[in-house]
């Protein structure tokens, strides 16, 4: 029961579609209901492939994203280990046994001394990391 304007009714709408709406209209209405029930249908459908297509595309920079960063990592080891060596370099300049000498001062960062010049910077300068992507990752 709905109060309106201090009366009560029932059911106008319920009223007015079983005493005074025609058949014509009814069929109308139904049908306009049904083309609104597809129409909604197929937006819930367009809006479920729009939001898979967003996931999709997100995890995929995610993965970019990952990716990258394993890159930076891996290329921010190999600047520190070229500071390492050309640091180590220097100290065993009047060892003995050079090679020794840089494997032991450089412990396992040795591994990336083809990667160095004497002078400590990476040999491959063009995807050499700035320090702030360094400090980030």
């Amino acid at each position: 029961m709905i109060w309106l304007g201090g009366v009560a009714t029932l059911g106008v709408v319920t009223f007015y579609r079983a005493y005074l709406e025609t058949p014509q209209h009814r069929q109308a209405r139904e049908a306009d209901d049904a083309r609104e029930a597809v129409e909604y249908s197929k937006n819930a459908a367009a809006q479920r492939i729009h939001d898979e297509q967003l996931h999709e595309a997100e995890k995929e920079r995610n993965a970019a994203d990952k990716k990258r960063n394993a890159e930076v990592h891996a290329l921010c080891r190999v600047k520190a280990a070229c500071a390492k060596y050309a640091t180590a370099r220097q100290e065993c300049a009047t060892a003995g046994n050079f090679e020794l000498c840089l494997n032991i001062k450089m412990d396992e960062d040795a591994v990336y001394q083809s990667s160095c010049s004497n002078d400590g910077h990476m040999l491959d300068l063009e995807h050499a990391p700035n320090a702030l992507d360094c400090a980030l990752h």
